[in-house]
């Protein structure tokens, strides 16, 4: 799979996991869109963030492929470098669970 797909597939899904951890960022974010983000609540953010980044995507033409990925496994996430800098934690689990919204 390209990078830059999987970055594009990923990225809508990781904002609305870090959300709760970064609520400022994500509304600026939801800003740079066009939204009003005053109006949303805190706990709706990251919702809002990734439903944001699909419509995105999809406007430049970025559908997730599902059958560029046959398998997920554990083994295969280098999930090191995603704690080196998400600012919530992010095992091993939650990578896979990610994966799987993406990809199911």
């Amino acid at each position: 799979m390209p990078h830059g797909l999987a970055c594009a597939y990923c990225l809508p899904y990781v904002m609305e996991y870090v959300a709760p951890a970064m609520p400022q960022k994500i509304r600026k974010i939801i800003e740079i869109f066009g939204e009003d983000s005053s109006c949303v609540e805190k706990n709706l953010l990251g919702g809002k963030v990734k439903e944001l980044l699909l419509d995105f995507n999809k406007s430049i033409g970025i559908e997730v492929d599902r059958t560029l990925v046959k398998d997920i496994s554990l083994a295969e996430i280098e999930v090191e470098m995603f704690q080196a800098f998400a600012p919530r934690h992010m095992g091993k689990m939650e990578a896979l669970e990610i994966l799987e919204k993406i990809f199911s």
